[in-house]
């Protein structure tokens, strides 16, 4: 395994399975936060343009909607350009998130990060997380 780590943020690729993990060490702000991301794209393209990401998000506070909008509008479509194909990105959520997971912001984020082929989803559990996106992983796969 490879690994990335700054005070923020540790980024682990997963060689055999192909699948980028990255956890945050504490909450961030949403100017850190967006760094972050920016960071992990940088290590998914070192990591051979990496589409498969498991994304550890219990340590976060819900982010403001000023991130939710940056994430629909710049980055998912910066990613997928970057890496050449649609992402998939599980995140695995505290239950306090789900609310948020629920709301208007993130329901209409979500449709235009998955138009430019960036695919969240949210999970309470790391083993539903994990499953989600190998399963997207083999689709991906045998659709090449």
């Amino acid at each position: 395994m490879l690994k990335y780590s700054n005070d923020n943020l540790t980024v682990t690729a997963e060689p055999t399975s192909g699948i980028l993990r990255a956890t945050w060490a504490r909450p961030l702000l949403t100017a850190n936060l967006i760094d972050s991301y920016y960071h992990l794209l940088n290590e998914a393209e070192l990591q051979g343009r990496c589409r498969f990401w498991q994304l550890d998000m219990r340590m976060q506070i819900w982010p403001a909607a000023t991130f939710t909008n940056w994430l629909g509008d710049t980055f998912a479509p910066l990613a997928t350009q970057r890496l050449g194909g649609p992402v998939y990105v599980a995140c695995w959520i505290a239950a306090q998130h789900q609310p948020h997971v629920d709301e208007l912001v993130v329901g209409t984020m979500l449709p235009r990060a998955s138009a430019v082929g960036f695919h969240p989803a949210f999970f309470r559990n790391e083993p539903a997380a994990r499953t989600w996106l190998l399963e997207q992983q083999a689709r991906d796969t045998a659709n090449v």
